[in-house]
């Protein structure tokens, strides 16, 4: 949880938005907590347990471009 806090105070110092220590371990608790809605199982492909089709189609249209061009799919047939 340490690196997951560190990286929460760097940001916020870029932001330059003041925040105390325990404010940024309630924080990391909440965004990095296994059981948190946020990150599921951390698994590669385990977005494929949890999206519909209707969600596959809706982030093809908002991102599939550029999943593509960052080279994660080779094209739209995933």
């Amino acid at each position: 949880m340490a690196s997951q806090e560190s990286a929460l105070r760097a940001i916020a110092d870029h932001l330059h938005v003041s925040r105390n220590k325990s404010q940024i371990e309630k924080a990391a608790m909440h965004i990095f907590n296994t059981s948190s809605w946020t990150f599921q199982s951390g698994q590669i492909e385990g977005w494929k347990k949890h999206f519909t089709p209707l969600h596959i189609d809706e982030f093809k249209s908002l991102a599939g471009s550029l999943f593509i061009e960052l080279g994660y799919e080779k094209d739209l047939n995933w």
